[in-house]
C-alpha cells in the first residue's frame, strides 16, 4: 500500500494524476486514535509521520480542523469504528 507524509497530504491530493476527488477515511484503534488514510479511484494511501508509522489524530474533530483547508479533498469523510463491534450503540 502506498504511504503518503502527513506533512504532503496537500500535494498528494493536488495531483492531476488522480482520477477523481479525493475522500479520507479515519479508522478508530483503540488506545491509539484516528488512522488517516486517503484514497482516490482504487489509489488508497496511508497517512504517516515517518515510514511505516501511521499518523493518528486524537479526534474526529482534530480531523476536521486539520484537513478543512486540504484542496482537492471530498467534504465527505469516512470513520470506520471497527474496534467497536455491531453492538457498541
Amino acid at each position: 500500500m502506498k504511504q503518503v507524509n502527513f506533512k504532503d497530504i496537500e500535494d498528494f491530493c493536488d495531483d492531476p494524476a488522480l482520477p477523481g476527488q479525493v475522500t479520507a477515511t479515519l479508522q478508530l484503534e483503540k488506545g491509539k486514535g484516528y488512522k488517516l488514510s486517503l484514497s482516490s479511484g482504487s489509489e488508497v494511501a496511508t497517512v504517516v509521520v515517518n515510514p511505516d508509522r501511521p499518523f493518528y489524530f486524537i479526534s474526529v474533530e482534530s480531523a476536521l480542523a486539520n484537513l478543512v483547508d486540504v484542496p482537492n479533498l471530498s467534504r465527505h469523510l469516512v470513520i470506520d469504528l471497527p474496534a467497536f463491534g455491531i453492538y457498541a450503540f
